[in-house]
């Protein structure tokens, strides 16, 4: 933690702003000239994407990483509930995507939509970072819990909604003008800035996001 005593010069790491800022700081620091501030990927992966549904769909992004996950995660029935109000309105698939500790959650929720007549797929740990990439900006719309694929989304320009809890929107939220934050605003949220400081065991923040505030996004988003 007293690293900094081998520099020179030091730049304030605050949690009052974007995390991207306080990278941009150090850059501003030593003079370097800063240029556009939302990111951008620009996808130049020429090979044929098989695995990807000829089919318009919605992503959904399920699994927050980290010891934290369980205060950034939304129950899987209200997962099921927009899938059905989307599919059933916009006739739309559903597309899930993680990594390979996420798989057979992942295929579950599949198996079950199709129980309800939703067309869905899992490509949870089945498909490359490229080809996660590619198979974001297809879609009509990311819905997501605040993780990397969050950053993703915004960062090709898709439609997102994020559902954030127990962390800052402010500081770790989606950088994109095509992004929705939705949270329930609770006095409590948000509670952690690194991800381990704290000692919930009850996110009411998360479980008092309703299917329906998601849904009235969702509408707008698509329309």
């Amino acid at each position: 933690m007293y690293r900094h005593y081998i520099y020179d010069g030091v730049v304030e790491h605050r949690d009052n702003v974007h995390e991207l800022d306080n990278y941009r700081s150090i850059l501003q620091y030593v003079h370097i000239p800063l240029k556009n501030y939302e990111p951008d990927i620009s996808l130049n992966y020429e090979e044929p994407l098989s695995q990807i549904p000829n089919v318009p769909y919605v992503v959904f992004h399920l699994f927050a990483g980290g010891a934290s996950a369980n205060l950034r995660s939304w129950e899987n029935e209200k997962w099921s509930q927009l899938a059905k109000k989307i599919s059933d309105a916009y006739g739309y698939a559903i597309v899930f995507t993680g990594g390979r500790e996420d798989k057979e959650k992942s295929e579950d929720m599949a198996n079950s939509l199709e129980k309800i007549n939703v067309q869905a797929y899992s490509f949870s740990g089945k498909i490359s970072l490229a080809e996660s990439v590619a198979l974001v900006k297809k879609a009509k719309l990311l819905v997501t819990v605040n993780t990397g694929i969050m950053h993703i989304g915004a960062a090709v320009g898709v439609p997102l909604i994020a559902l954030h809890g127990a962390t800052s929107d402010k500081r770790w939220g989606p950088l994109s003008s095509r992004a929705v934050i939705i949270k329930s605003d609770e006095k409590c949220q948000p509670c952690i800035s690194l991800g381990f400081e704290s000692k919930c065991n009850d996110p009411v923040c998360m479980q008092n996001i309703t299917v329906d505030m998601v849904w009235k996004v969702v509408q707008e988003q698509l329309s």
